[in-house]
């Protein structure tokens, strides 16, 4: 781990967050339009860049091997996120003008929000942080990269007094890392997207942990 450098995301690594985020979501499978997979990951990236106000990257060998962003309430979000709302209304206007097929995506995305929001409420449960977006390349996965990602960001929770977290994630993602990392689910409901090959159905669930 000696070679790992972590520290704050910066503009520069945008362009590897795009790389490391379809790696895991594979958005090429939603729309066989290239331009339209660009647009998902931007509108995708700059989404959960807005919300976030903790963040962190993996750098090995200067290259972005694995990303997380996380939010602890009691700390203000940060102005500079707002930069990221025009990028998200830009793309996500390029989406619904493109076709009925990228309508039909972006009313999917819609979709899983309001399925996000039901396995919150379903939970019961008050939580003081959520751990928004987390990312390794596939390629660096078991090296510990992703666990020491995560440990970084339960300090800093400490350090904010937080006592409980909350995650989504979904049955396409490594969902088992949460299992064996002190998450424990707490919910699960199916979404469904149109996509151009036909309906695409698949499971999201909701974890958390104390601090």
């Amino acid at each position: 781990m000696n070679d790992i450098l972590f520290r704050e995301v910066n503009k520069h690594d945008y362009n590897d967050l795009k790389v490391l985020i379809n790696d895991a979501w594979h958005f090429e499978k939603y729309t066989n339009n290239p331009n339209s997979v660009k647009h998902i990951l931007n509108a995708n990236m700059h989404t959960a860049l807005l919300t976030q106000n903790y963040t962190q990257v993996a750098e090995l060998n200067g290259e972005v091997v694995g990303f997380l962003y996380g939010r602890v309430d009691g700390r203000s979000i940060p102005l500079k996120n707002l930069t990221h709302l025009p990028y998200i209304l830009f793309h996500g206007a390029c989406l619904l003008l493109k076709s009925r097929h990228e309508r039909n995506l972006v009313r999917g995305f819609f979709n899983l929000i309001k399925v996000y929001t039901k396995l919150l409420q379903n939970t019961k449960s008050e939580y003081d942080g959520e751990l928004v977006f987390f990312v390794v390349s596939s390629q660096c996965r078991g090296k510990g990269i992703g666990k020491q990602l995560l440990n970084n960001y339960l300090d800093y929770c400490r350090q904010n007094s937080v006592k409980n977290i909350y995650v989504y994630t979904d049955e396409n993602c490594n969902f088992g890392f949460y299992d064996f990392n002190g998450f424990t689910p707490k919910g699960r409901l199916p979404v469904s997207f149109d996509l151009h090959s036909g309906e695409f159905t698949f499971d999201v669930f909701i974890y958390d942990r104390e601090i």
